[in-house]
């Protein structure tokens, strides 16, 4: 390792004295690693953990099990589940590469101010849609608050047309 790290040094410092100035490359990789195996060393589940890290990419691999898990009738309902949306995509698809000559027409390239115009459009239409934001939340504790005045109203109201009734009642 220590004659591929120099070589390498010798490839990319060429003729310069490196010795004088930089630290030797294997030197620091060496150091660094016993002091990765000094602080590892102590811990004893990561030691463990560091010994299993092929067995835990292997875990992590997105396509660990799909063959145990997926028998090919399973696979195959779930392509025919998606043909519909993959059809779909692929009309999109076709859709998009006849519009492709329109998109790259010299009227739309040579407009470089349209982009400028609808981001200010854009901006726009993102504060009018904050400004809908509030005024909806204003007609909604607006409506609730109506609502409240016309129910404690209306309980007035009935609580008025029963003593109303006993007192007529009484006479």
């Amino acid at each position: 390792m220590e004659t591929r790290v120099s070589a390498m040094e010798d490839r990319v410092f060429g003729e310069m004295d490196k010795n004088g100035q930089y630290a030797k490359a294997a030197d620091v990789v060496l150091g660094f690693n016993n002091r990765l195996g000094n602080a590892l060393g102590d811990y004893e589940r990561a030691v463990m953990i560091m010994k299993r890290l092929d067995e835990l990419e292997t875990y992590l691999d997105p396509l660990y099990g799909a063959d145990a898990l997926c028998a090919p009738a399973t696979l195959a309902g779930e392509l025919l589940g998606t043909e519909q949306q993959i059809r779909q995509l692929a009309q999109q698809l076709d859709q998009l590469q006849q519009l492709q000559p329109l998109l790259d027409s010299e009227h739309i390239q040579g407009h470089s101010d349209l982009r400028a115009r609808l981001e200010a459009v854009s901006v726009r239409h993102l504060s009018h849609a904050e400004r809908l934001g509030r005024l909806q939340d204003r007609v909604r504790s607006t409506t609730t608050a109506y609502h409240q005045v016309v129910g404690t109203l209306a309980d007035t109201l009935v609580q008025l047309e029963e003593q109303v009734a006993r007192a007529e009642a009484k006479k």
